[in-house]
């Protein structure tokens, strides 16, 4: 191994090398500073498994801030079409946690853009995912907040209940306002669109 002679990293993938600095600096920290706050390390781990996961789940992925996207779709289409077994997986991995590195970086611009990009839901980021730190699920929530369009009966007493916390409160009572409070769609929900008009 001595007598290898070491390759240069190229300068195209430099930014992979600053994203595995941040994360050995946050290891080694315990904490990593995102949006100006300081987050456990622990979490930022959590998160990211949940992220890759993600991140490698969609097929026709955009993020046109992320500085080696062409890179990574080249990738992607020789995984597939040669189903490469050599240092095709150890660029993927790479690539990914790059990308990830990308998502906290000017926090939340960064993943607002991923967000919009990929029509993502909610569901997307939570459903499946057994270990979902409380961090990353505020953040989320933060994002875009969980709708619930269809799929639950919702009661007028729920309806109810809103409007009158939102009096308590202080807050405009509206469609949208008591939507967001009950958790479904403002208008995609007939139930809710129903109960509101008769009340």
């Amino acid at each position: 191994m001595r007598k290898t002679r070491p390759k240069k990293v190229p300068t195209k993938y430099l930014y992979t090398l600053q994203a595995a600095e941040w994360f050995e600096k946050g290891l080694t920290n315990g904490y990593f500073l995102i949006d100006n706050q300081k987050v456990h390390s622990l979490w930022i781990f959590q998160t990211f498994s949940n992220l890759y996961t993600l991140l490698r789940s969609l097929e026709n992925l955009n993020l046109s801030s992320f500085p080696l996207l062409k890179e990574f779709h080249s990738l992607r289409f020789k995984l597939r079409k040669y189903k490469s077994k050599k240092a095709s997986p150890i660029y993927e991995n790479l690539l990914l946690t790059a990308m990830i590195y990308h998502l906290f970086q000017n926090f939340p611009e960064n993943f607002q853009v991923f967000i919009s990009e990929n029509d993502l839901t909610h569901r997307n980021f939570v459903h499946g995912f057994t270990k979902v730190p409380f961090w990353y699920l505020q953040t989320i929530d933060k994002l875009i907040p969980p709708q619930n369009t269809v799929s639950r009966e919702i009661s007028e007493s729920e309806v109810i209940g809103a409007v009158n916390y939102l009096k308590q409160i202080g807050e405009k009572v509206t469609q949208q306002s008591v939507a967001a409070v009950v958790g479904c769609h403002f208008s995609i929900h007939k139930g809710f669109v129903q109960i509101y008009h008769r009340l």
